[in-house]
């Protein structure tokens, strides 16, 4: 699961420069990972947990449960 979110936020190791994308990360990575990184990564454990037919859907539905709850 980890290595999911690291290829969507690119590696979080600050130093590490050889991530390489089309767009620049880096003003990115801070935002994404301050709001909703903790969010999605229990998520998509959840996910994995649960194996739903209709995955986005249970994402979506847990995402949105958390966002409720703060």
């Amino acid at each position: 699961m980890e290595y999911l979110i690291i290829f969507i936020l690119g590696n979080v190791n600050q130093n590490d420069n050889n991530v390489q994308n089309d767009i620049p990360i880096e003003p990115i990575r801070p935002y994404l990972l301050s709001t909703v990184y903790e969010v999605v990564r229990k998520g998509l454990i959840e996910l994995d947990k649960a194996r739903p037919d209709n995955p986005l859907e249970f994402l979506g539905k847990y995402i949105l449960s958390a966002a409720s709850h703060n």
